[in-house]
């Protein structure tokens, strides 16, 4: 329903995001992730930026789970660096819906020297705070998910925290076989700036889970034994 209602609005832009990642668990609590994405902008006629990010993943129980990480963007004119750290919690409510919670910091600034960060208004400090909802359907491997998301920024000069923006996100997956997950979603940002430069983005994701795979080869190695 967002993009029904808001694509009639001036300054709101339709953008695209490609998101290719690759997770692995290596332990019961640990794990890591990479990923990299490539952003078009101006309703889908120019390159904006590529990112590469990797994550580190630690799992407190089986609800809590602590994320950290390093995200490197790039530019025909800036580039960002950007380092993060959260808490995320999830639970099953009923059987096929689990509900999501998460908090996370995020540091961000075009360099870490010290004479460019005190020039310019970097570097930037922003709270995000993530409500979530997925329903897996029954006898598939199809799962449905909506979700709303509060950035808090921190202003650099009041050094006060306030209301940046309200991302309202849909997307739908589908796992395959040998830890294979496809992904397409949308999701919509409403700034609180007074240029409202609000924006609707589509997004296709890629993911390859290399302990699933390695999982999935054992059991089918192992049903192959058997039936020898």
């Amino acid at each position: 329903m967002c993009p029904l209602v808001v694509l009639g609005q001036e300054n709101t832009d339709l953008q695209l995001r490609m998101v290719p990642s690759v997770s692995y668990k290596f332990t019961k609590k640990w794990g890591v992730a990479v990923a990299y994405r490539y952003d078009i902008y101006k309703d889908l006629q120019e390159f904006k930026s590529s990112m590469f990010q990797g994550e580190i993943r630690y799992d407190l129980s089986k609800k809590f789970r602590l994320e950290t990480g390093y995200r490197f963007r790039t530019s025909y004119t800036e580039d960002q660096h950007r380092i993060y750290g959260g808490l995320r919690y999830d639970q099953e409510i009923i059987t096929g819906l689990k509900i999501f919670l998460a908090t996370k910091y995020q540091f961000s600034t075009g360099s870490f020297d010290k004479e460019y960060m005190a020039i310019y208004d970097r570097p930037n400090h922003v709270l995000r705070e993530d409500l979530s909802f997925e329903y897996t359907i029954p006898q598939t491997k199809l799962s449905l998910s909506v979700g709303t998301e509060f950035f808090i920024k921190q202003d650099n000069t009041t050094k006060e925290w306030e209301l940046n923006r309200i991302r309202s996100s849909f997307g739908i997956d589908n796992k395959f076989k040998y830890g294979n997950t496809v992904g397409i979603g949308i999701f919509y940002d409403d700034k609180t700036n007074p240029r409202k430069e609000d924006r609707i983005v589509l997004v296709t994701k890629y993911n390859l889970s290399i302990d699933d795979m390695i999982k999935k080869i054992r059991k089918e190695r192992l049903k192959k034994e058997e039936k020898k």
